[in-house]
């Protein structure tokens, strides 16, 4: 029997009620735990995340065993699930559109190299890190998880980088135009395009409920030419031809993406993958690029208020305080081997391309940094079906720790220039300069929470504004 929920007790006659106090109770506990990260020199996403978390019974439920059930009862919590599921994917269709995929056909040279090493060596170390923990967590709701598939996720969790928060922190530097900051925008970028590739294909190979393989193919290969022979060019047709950009061109990429998400969704792979995937193909250019440029900043503000529910929902599920000792152990090997597989790829990549040591070493604690979107891809590997509850809430613990330690440590690596000092790091607007953008870098719609209000200003195009 579930714990009775604090309005019920009061007296409040419907669900939808504790839901709305719930989503309340959320929102605040976000706005307050966001600001204090944002004192401490972190991205308030970190303590919207730790909020969430906070709220569940790694924190909560050391006040009383039955206290999170009681304010996030049962009947409240599948509503709870859906709106922080509409966060998500309005936060992956952010990321997908700043993830240009023209970088790819651009990965050569130095920006491919480092992109190499960001993805190539983390991917092999967690192959080489997850095949003895397979024992331990063969089993998931009662099946078996191939042992291929719990390595190719791990090797995919260990190789993104937050694209997002990785904006907020070059904005909050003064250094996003800088050549530091379009290199690791760049890197960044290419990264994320590959792991959540890499992550359609693990998910839909193993995580599909035993739809038969060359299904799963075909589905696949159905839904991407649907996407971008039918649903894109009916968007950028739509959206050449609003009058009024703002509301009608959200409404327009909201029905598409939904119409993504919910494609994936019934293939098999995550409703998450779809909105990412329709993100990239999103219109950048011409009267449509305009229009969508306009429609996305609606539908990216509408995702920053809701994800903070999704923290939520996650929090509910991850328990930290009861990690054991072999939990730990586990816990402390993953925050290794992610941290020097990232770091190491990418600096050694980057001293070959001739950069010095500690440019080398900024550019590899950049690209450390795993944020929300890691947090995510976890989601994604659970509900697949890959990943139990302990080797989960490892990874979370991973992704935290690895985002809270970037800031200090690049700002110890760079020199980070004073606000209007126009420093050495910065580079100098020049609004005729074709290059005045980073490739990759984010627009000034910004894709998501990971990315808030600088504490000081930066230049139009930077680090976008949190509504």
């Amino acid at each position: 029997m579930s714990a009775p929920s604090v309005l019920a007790v009061s007296g409040a006659p419907t669900t939808l009620l504790v839901v709305l106090a719930d989503v309340l109770l959320i929102l605040v506990a976000a706005r307050y735990a966001g600001r204090l990260a944002a004192r401490l020199g972190q991205p308030p996403v970190i303590g919207e995340i730790l909020a969430g978390i906070a709220l569940g019974p790694s924190l909560l439920g050391l006040l009383g065993a039955d206290l999170p059930g009681a304010v996030f009862p049962d009947d409240a919590r599948e509503w709870l699930r859906r709106i922080g599921e509409l966060g998500l994917v309005l936060f992956l269709f952010g990321v997908g559109r700043e993830s240009d995929p023209r970088l790819l056909r651009r990965a050569r040279g130095r920006i491919g190299a480092l992109s190499a090493g960001s993805i190539l060596v983390p991917a092999a170390v967690g192959v080489l890190v997850a095949l003895p923990l397979w024992a331990d967590h063969a089993v998931v709701g009662g099946e078996e998880v191939p042992r291929a598939a719990f390595a190719a996720f791990i090797a995919v969790a260990l190789s993104v980088t937050a694209f997002p928060v990785l904006a907020r922190i070059l904005g909050d530097a003064g250094l996003l135009r800088s050549e530091i900051g379009r290199t690791a925008m760049a890197v960044a970028a290419v990264t994320d395009l590959v792991a959540w590739s890499a992550l359609a294909v693990v998910v839909g190979a193993y995580g599909t409920g035993g739809r038969p393989l060359p299904e799963l193919l075909l589905l696949v290969v159905a839904y991407a030419l649907a996407l971008r022979f039918v649903l894109r060019p009916a968007v950028v047709l739509l959206l050449r031809g609003v009058a009024r950009p703002r509301s009608a061109a959200a409404g327009i990429l909201l029905v598409g993406l939904l119409l993504s998400a919910l494609a994936t969704d019934r293939i098999g792979l995550h409703a998450a993958i779809g909105a990412f995937a329709f993100g990239v193909l999103c219109p950048r250019d011409g009267a449509a690029g305009r229009a969508a440029d306009a429609g996305a900043g609606v539908l990216a503000r509408v995702g920053v208020l809701l994800v903070p529910v999704f923290f939520l929902s996650t929090g509910l599920t991850v328990d930290l305080a009861n990690l054991s000792l072999g939990d730990v152990s586990e816990l402390l090997l993953l925050l290794a081997a992610a941290t020097l597989a990232k770091f190491g790829g990418v600096a050694v990549a980057a001293r070959l391309s001739g950069d010095g040591a500690r440019p080398a070493a900024a550019l590899g604690v950049l690209l450390n940094a795993r944020g929300l979107t890691e947090l995510v891809i976890l989601e994604v590997g659970r509900s697949a079906g890959i990943l139990d509850d302990r080797i989960f809430a490892a990874l979370v613990a991973v992704a935290l720790l690895t985002t809270v330690a970037t800031g200090p440590l690049f700002r110890r690596l760079h020199d980070v220039p004073e606000p209007g000092s126009g420093g050495s790091g910065a580079a100098q607007d020049d609004p005729g300069d074709p290059s005045r953008t980073a490739p990759g870098a984010p627009s000034s719609i910004g894709p998501g929470p990971d990315v808030a209000a600088p504490s000081r200003p930066v230049p139009s195009g930077a680090a976008p504004s949190r509504p």
